[in-house]
């Protein structure tokens, strides 16, 4: 029975234990397959990337989210901590982690948030105003619009 020992651009078959030895040092270590931990389909247009980053985001990017689209001026962040129950030190991990999210879905995260710090009158203060995919997908955010396959589909 043959052997088979793989590599990244195929495999081999080898007769013996003693020739897959010797076409693993020729050609390197056999790579094995990559696990994939989770499936994310491919989003086939921006509507579905939106759609389905809407749907895999926690709670309180949801929230967070779903609050400062209802500030279409911007606000500033201590406002709008007091609003949402979120300390402003805590914007770092729940924008991070939704950003991380948006570049699965190949969306660029600066279009949902946008923040910046600001300077008057002596005071120094981070603002945050929705971007222009936050503006024109909010509605998504209230969970009205997702479809079952989005959020994990049917189980």
């Amino acid at each position: 029975m043959p052997i088979k020992v793989y590599f990244p651009s195929g495999y081999a078959e080898a007769d013996t234990p003693e020739e897959a030895a010797s076409l693993i040092r020729l050609m390197g270590a056999p790579v094995a397959p990559a696990k994939t931990t989770g499936t994310i389909l491919a989003p086939k247009n921006e509507e579905d990337a939106v759609t389905q980053f809407f749907a895999a985001i926690n709670d309180n990017s949801r929230k967070f989210l779903a609050a400062l689209a209802r500030h279409m001026n911007g606000v500033r962040a201590e406002e709008f901590g007091e609003e949402t129950g979120f300390t402003t030190d805590k914007f770092g991990g729940i924008l991070g982690g939704a950003s991380k999210l948006a570049k699965k879905y190949q969306l660029n995260f600066s279009q949902f948030v946008v923040s910046e710090m600001r300077n008057e009158k002596h005071m120094r203060f981070r603002f945050l105003r929705p971007g222009e995919m936050l503006v024109k997908h909010a509605s998504k955010l209230a969970g009205k619009t997702l479809p079952i396959f989005a959020a994990g589909g049917a189980r």
